[in-house]
């Protein structure tokens, strides 16, 4: 019993998903199409926000999303080649603090997410095909809320 009591309690403490594991995710589900994964990223109540506003459902939000992706890869496609490969590193994380940090949790609040913390993460990224390499960076920004941690719509906008 106790045994139990114990994985329980390490499971609840250690749970959740790191802000590295939420820009693995973003990343690599940008350039694989997959859209419903990026969602995923969002707190629950962001995405019902969203969905309320523009008076989609899920599936066609993520439907649509695909479809913006889609053309990316396309477009990477027909610059690359087909066998493009990417890679990428975070540079640089900083943790939004003092004014920025209360800033964005009162525009959370107003969607009772209760946010506990945020950093920008800036992600440099290499793609790479037979003949090309096209390098750039990102910042990503994300929240913590509960255990996880969440892409942060309010700051970066559109995802897609």
């Amino acid at each position: 019993m106790c045994v139990i009591v114990a994985v329980v309690l390490l499971v609840y403490t250690l749970g959740g998903r790191s802000y590295k594991k939420t820009i693995d995710t973003f990343v690599t589900s940008q350039f694989a199409v997959d859209a419903q994964s990026i969602v995923e990223l969002l707190p629950e109540k962001v995405v019902d926000k969203a969905l309320e506003e523009t008076g989609y459902s899920k599936t066609e939000l993520v439907d649509e999303a695909n479809d913006s992706l889609k053309k990316q890869v396309d477009s990477l496609d027909q610059s690359l080649g087909d066998d493009w490969k990417l890679s990428y590193k975070m540079t640089n994380v900083e943790d939004v603090t003092d004014d920025d940090l209360d800033d964005l949790k009162s525009n959370y609040e107003d969607i009772n997410v209760k946010v506990s913390a945020a950093k920008t993460v800036e992600v440099e990224f290499t793609l790479k095909g037979d003949e090309t390499e096209v390098s750039n960076s990102l910042e990503i920004s994300v929240i913590k809320v509960d255990r996880s941690w969440y892409l942060d719509l309010y700051t970066m906008g559109n995802l897609f």
